[in-house]
């Protein structure tokens, strides 16, 4: 019974990873992030990384197969392989910067994957206040930092209160 049930879970999430994070690809390519916007103060809260660049954005999207997202205080790991969906994962990064609210921990740990190899790290922040990810540089200092797309939220929304009944608070 436990097996249907995480059998049932895994798809449903899978099912939701296409629904909500593909991003509109052309000839293959991804579709450009619209320059990045002022940076704002939100909560006076002045953001300290910027925004991933372009140049990362269409990194990601080209050589990324697999991500990993290890949870931290939750008692579940997931793995998104089906190549529309890791592109859809990948596509939950904006170009709004993420505010510094020195209150938010994070919830996962995410790999970005490609040819077996990691090839970013990323801390994934998702509660009431704290909804962005920090992505890594080669040194594991956070380098870049940006707001989670809407369709990421309602994914990350609908995944956790699936598996453990409604997001980290």
């Amino acid at each position: 019974m436990r097996t249907t049930i995480l059998t049932f879970v895994g798809l449903l999430i899978l099912v939701l990873g296409l629904l909500f994070g593909l991003r509109t690809l052309k000839g293959g390519q991804a579709e450009p992030l619209p320059p990045a916007p002022h940076v704002p103060t939100v909560n006076n809260n002045t953001p300290t990384l910027p925004p991933p660049t372009q140049e990362v954005f269409n990194y990601l999207i080209e050589n990324t197969d697999y991500i990993d997202y290890i949870y931290i205080n939750h008692p579940f790991t997931m793995a998104v392989s089906e190549l529309p969906s890791v592109k859809g994962n990948v596509a939950y990064l904006t170009n709004i910067p993420a505010p510094n609210l020195r209150q938010c921990q994070p919830i996962a740990n995410i790999f970005y994957k490609g040819n077996q190899e990691i090839l970013r790290r990323a801390n994934l922040y998702f509660s009431d206040n704290c909804k962005y990810i920090e992505i890594l540089g080669k040194d594991n200092m956070p380098e870049f930092a940006c707001e989670i797309s809407e369709n990421g939220q309602k994914y990350l929304t609908n995944m956790l209160s699936q598996v453990k009944g409604g997001p980290n608070q």
